[in-house]
């Protein structure tokens, strides 16, 4: 049997553990038996570091500002965890993700 690996795809999630209490997340990669993930958030700073504006919320029919996250982050894929449907970056938002998730590569 010949088995292919299937390519990831990013997608939006809900995640649900001591670390993100709902928050949601997108997921950009897995390596094992975790996502690499990076957080969405309402505020500026968290834990004194200080989060990227985004030109528009990823959540649909949402306007309130979103920030990102610039810290890349570990999630069992056990957690529980909800997936956003019609979630999306804008077209200017995706290039910082791509330069966050792209430094995440070079370290390997």
């Amino acid at each position: 049997m010949n088995k292919e690996k299937k390519r990831f795809q990013s997608h939006f999630r809900k995640i649900r553990n001591a670390q993100f209490t709902g928050h949601p997340v997108y997921v950009f990669g897995e390596d094992g038996k975790d996502f690499l993930v990076l957080g969405i958030t309402r505020s500026s700073e968290t834990n004194g570091i200080l989060n990227i504006p985004l030109t528009k919320n990823p959540e649909p029919k949402n306007e309130e500002r979103a920030y990102l996250r610039p810290k890349i982050m570990r999630v069992s894929k056990g957690v529980e965890n909800e997936v956003q449907k019609g979630w999306h970056f804008s077209n200017a938002d995706k290039k910082i993700v791509l330069s966050i998730t792209d430094s995440n590569k070079k370290r390997k």
